[in-house]
């Protein structure tokens, strides 16, 4: 599938959930997904900061937020696109120097696994942004790398069951590790 096929897939599957998701959330939070908008400041969020959606706080505070969408498999791991085989930056080179310099960033990142159909989500791990990165560089150990066979770029990625403050959706119960 092409890339264009896969960012139209996912975001028209992962609009099919997201009051599912949202139900994950604490009460009265809200998910709005910004990736498919036309609005260019919008676009902004995306394109510069990988903010796909924005969270509506019941306190009426907005977070950004990176939504990660895989089919077929639970695995149950966040995967972020370390290298490039172009070279070009990454999601993840992206992520620490924004971390780093205080640039924008989304507060939370949400992965999601959808049944290979998109018809069914298989698991959600829900994890602030920070949290994430700060133990994707102490969990050495516990972090993997894989080198995609289509075009070589490299991918981190860690359990779900490694890490820790971070709310995980399975089978339908909801659990949270400090």
């Amino acid at each position: 599938m092409s890339f264009i096929k896969d960012f139209n897939r996912a975001n028209k599957d992962i609009s099919l959930f997201l009051s599912e998701i949202n139900g994950l959330m604490s009460k009265g939070d809200r998910l709005i997904e910004i990736e498919s908008s036309s609005n260019p400041i919008l676009n902004m969020f995306d394109q510069h900061s990988g903010v796909d959606a924005i969270q509506i706080t019941k306190d009426k505070q907005i977070r950004g937020v990176a939504l990660r969408v895989q089919y077929g498999n639970a695995w149950d791991t966040f995967t972020i696109r370390y290298r490039r085989s172009s070279g070009a930056k990454t999601e993840y080179e992206k992520r620490v120097e924004a971390l780093q310099n205080e640039k924008m960033y989304p507060q939370l990142t949400i992965q999601c696994y959808l049944s290979e159909d998109g018809s069914k989500i298989l698991s959600v791990g829900i994890i602030k942004t920070r949290d994430l990165y700060e133990q994707l560089e102490r969990n050495n150990e516990k972090v993997k790398k894989r080198v995609a066979k289509e075009d070589g770029n490299i991918f981190k990625y860690i359990s779900f069951y490694d890490l820790h403050k971070i709310l995980i959706y399975k089978n339908g119960i909801k659990k949270y590790i400090k």
